[in-house]
């Protein structure tokens, strides 16, 4: 996404979570269920679902769409064929401020 800060993909992540015993594995799943439960990311866009990691961010998350119903975009070029297949934004409710008479939005934890 332009101007947004990057993190790891999933093939680094599975590298870590699959390969790794111990210490590494254990504050890798902490800092991602963390992220997801304080909302860090404006959005997340995944390629397939799949049950370790989908659970915890269809929580705090709600699918928005597929990225594309056409298959023939968003396919590499080159390298493993993988594309972004949904959109997830952070769950939230619109309340009615009757004090001040403005919207507010608030976040579901």
């Amino acid at each position: 996404m332009a101007g947004k800060k990057s993190y790891a993909h999933l093939t680094p992540i599975d590298d870590v979570w699959f390969m790794s015993k111990g210490q590494a594995k254990i504050r890798l799943g902490d800092e991602i269920i963390h992220a997801i439960q304080e909302k860090k990311f404006s959005a997340i866009v995944i390629d397939r679902e799949t049950p370790w990691y989908s659970e915890i961010i269809e929580k705090y998350y709600k699918r928005q769409r597929r990225v594309s119903d056409n298959p023939n975009v968003f396919w590499p070029v080159t390298g493993f064929r993988i594309r972004p297949g949904f959109i997830y934004i952070p769950k939230k409710i619109v309340l009615i401020d009757y004090f001040n008479w403005k919207l507010c939005t608030v976040f579901i934890l």
